[in-house]
């Protein structure tokens, strides 16, 4: 419930296609500008892995969720109890309560948007090559997951900003 109102929320402000936009259109970029000739592949092999990367990464969310609900709650109590006042106590697990649970769901939500989760054989090498290295830059540094929505801002707003900045992105 929480998840299908964040991803409304998201679609609302950014707009889940211009998000999508921002991925193919760092993928044309980038694929235009790299030789990845020398990176070779087995297309199955590829595909799968492709497949493989987001619900691996939705597994990966699912345990952190587990052991954050598990541990989180008594490790603020116990933390707070070390500084001595209850009224720590009770603003530790608030924050916690809050910010925990809205990260869990804006990441689920990242992971879900920004993953690709197929590849198939029509698709070229080069294609496959770029999805794998996507899902695996996107689906393991907070970083990428986080920078997302202010690129799209900025695509939706400022496009000479964007293609500027794409170009900076790709040729770092």
């Amino acid at each position: 419930m929480l998840e299908d109102e964040f991803r409304s929320l998201i679609d609302r402000i950014y707009g889940i296609d211009y998000i999508h936009k921002l991925r193919e259109d760092f993928k044309e970029t980038f694929l235009g500008n790299k030789d990845l000739s020398s990176i070779k592949i087995q297309k199955n092999s590829a595909i799968e892995k492709i497949k493989k990367a987001k619900s691996s990464a939705k597994k990966k969310q699912r345990r952190v969720e587990i052991i954050g609900y598990i541990l989180g709650g008594p490790l603020a109590f116990i933390l707070s109890g070390l500084l001595g006042s209850y009224w720590v106590i009770s603003i530790m697990v608030l924050i916690y309560g809050i910010i925990f649970p809205l990260e869990i769901v804006l990441r689920k939500i990242s992971i879900d948007i920004l993953a690709y989760d197929k590849g198939d054989m029509t698709m070229s090498s080069d294609e496959l090559k770029y999805r794998l290295a996507w899902n695996k830059g996107v689906l393991k540094s907070v970083l990428s997951l986080a920078s997302f929505p202010l690129l799209t801002f900025v695509m939706k707003f400022s496009p000479k900003s964007y293609e500027i900045g794409m170009i900076y992105w790709v040729d770092g």
